[in-house]
């Protein structure tokens, strides 16, 4: 069976670990097909609140003066593609934002393949 990547997951994707690589040197990315797909990103930087983990996919006005919108476009992306995305932070010990599509066709979730990637800069 032949499938495609749509674009607009690429981009969210290149806009999560653009995000972590700037508080960590090596983000982890993560690709399952455990249940159809799951994608996490993963960084071992400063982490976030809880109030910064419950406004995740906001627009703000970012530290650095630019306007904070790439998540938000990132978030609202995954969703009009039928992707699911939460976030998991610990302040001091990093970030994981997971992505993920369920699989329709399947009724119980079946390792099939898994890869770990190191970002390198």
């Amino acid at each position: 069976r032949e499938e495609f990547i749509p674009f607009g997951l690429i981009m969210a994707i290149e806009n999560y670990v653009t995000n972590a690589l700037r508080y960590d040197a090596a983000p982890v990315v993560d690709i399952d097909l455990e249940s159809a797909l799951m994608i996490k990103v993963i960084d071992q930087g400063p982490g976030m609140s809880a109030e910064q983990v419950q406004n995740f996919g906001n627009p703000v006005l970012s530290k650095n003066g630019g306007l904070g919108i790439g998540v938000h476009l990132s978030s609202s992306i995954l969703d009009r593609l039928g992707f699911h995305c939460d976030v998991n932070s610990t302040p001091g010990v990093g970030t994981v934002i997971r992505i993920w599509k369920d699989d329709p066709n399947k009724s119980e979730p079946e390792r099939t393949h898994h890869v770990n990637h190191k970002v390198m800069v």
